[in-house]
């Protein structure tokens, strides 16, 4: 027998099948008509004003029911049209209406969340990024200044926890690594400019190793090589590059001097100042902190030669430079031998440098805060 006649119970595997006629959840007590052939249940109501002969709508066949179910005075409020015979798929669950609603609204909310991100990243009132790497060796100090106004920001969006970068520590492009002499453009509210400053390119530096420290700069230091005297007519790009190589040859990832400067009044540029530098004195001296120094390296023994006029100029400019670039107090500038008396060799006196030859730190802040005013 094709099809069977029952009334619905609990614990029937039909309760709750949807009649493919109706469209409606099939309910504990109503009678249904069982097609055996397709697995499909389906109301008996939908037999109630049949043919003659009840066909069934999902196989076609004749039903032969008990009772005449087409007598019945109900009519039959049917919702939709029947199931193509084509269609033999067998009858799945599925989700109640209550169900179907939540989702449809989970995936609305969800759709409108991700338009009014995609708006606010497009107006700029939201920004998302990584954080600048440090594995790639130095990256140069100086920001581009805005070419457009920002965007106002009236809404605040947490989306990612980043990196803090110091604001005048921001990556530099291709293009101004690449450019041996680049001069940054100053920004519109700097009121010192930029001293020209040779890249790293320039002296043939070797790629930064790994184990670079971000600091953020708070003070200044000068110092000496404290070896041989600079002779004029020296190529200062060969004593930068050995002066690299001893530092790195001891296991520092970097040249140890942010800065270098030549008798002539050239400027280097040496280990990028978002990262602290090696100090052998840092270990036997414990007022020289060395995370958040910014170091000058002057080349020659100040020992035994003086510095020159241009010289003392390039470090007067230089350290101006920095006090603005990085809003370090002008007070907070130092000579090595102010904040590491102790002698790395116990077979040496206290260290001199930047060379008893070399003006006292107060000349220097008396020259930077000169030119802070200035300008």
């Amino acid at each position: 027998m094709s099809h069977k006649q029952l009334n619905l119970s609990s614990g029937s595997p039909y309760v709750g099948r949807m009649c493919p006629v109706t469209r409606q959840p099939l309910q504990i007590g109503e009678a249904i008509v069982v097609c055996t052939q397709m697995d499909s249940a389906i109301s008996e109501r939908v037999f109630r004003e049949g043919a003659i002969t009840p066909a069934c709508p999902m196989c076609k066949q004749p039903v032969k029911l008990s009772g005449d179910i087409r007598t019945a005075a109900i009519p039959i409020p049917l919702i939709g049209k029947p199931a193509p015979a084509a269609d033999p798929a067998p009858y799945r669950s599925r989700g109640s209406n209550s169900a179907r609603t939540a989702i449809i609204a989970a995936g609305t909310s969800l759709l409108v969340l991700l338009c009014i991100l995609g708006l606010l990243v497009q107006t700029n009132v939201l920004s998302v990024g990584a954080p600048p790497s440090v594995a790639g060796g130095p990256i140069a100090t100086e920001a581009p200044a805005p070419t457009s106004p920002p965007a106002p920001a009236p809404i605040s969006v947490a989306v990612a926890a980043s990196t803090a970068v110091p604001p005048t520590a921001q990556p530099a492009t291709a293009e101004t690594r690449a450019d041996p002499t680049r001069t940054a453009v100053p920004s519109t509210s700097a009121s010192v400019s930029r001293p020209a400053i040779l890249s790293r390119a320039n002296w043939d530096a070797r790629s930064a190793a790994s184990g670079l420290r971000p600091h953020t700069p708070v003070r200044i230091v000068l110092t000496h090589e404290e070896g041989q005297i600079c002779c004029d007519g020296e190529d200062p790009r060969r004593r930068i590059r050995a002066n690299q190589n001893v530092h790195m040859d001891k296991g520092w990832p970097d040249i140890a001097f942010h800065f270098i400067i030549a008798s002539d009044g050239s400027i280097f540029e040496g280990r990028d100042p978002q990262y602290e530098i090696n100090s052998s004195y840092a270990a036997i001296n414990p007022g020289y902190e060395i995370n958040g120094t910014i170091v000058i390296g002057v080349l020659g023994n100040y020992n035994q030669q003086s510095p020159t006029d241009a010289s003392l100029n390039a470090i007067s400019e230089l350290m101006a430079w920095i006090s603005q670039e990085y809003t370090i107090s002008v007070d907070n500038i130092y000579h090595l031998r102010d904040l590491a008396p102790n002698p790395i060799d116990t077979r040496m006196s206290r260290t001199t440098s930047p060379g008893n030859n070399m003006p006292e730190a107060s000349y220097f802040r008396s020259q930077v805060r000169e030119l802070l005013q200035r300008n």
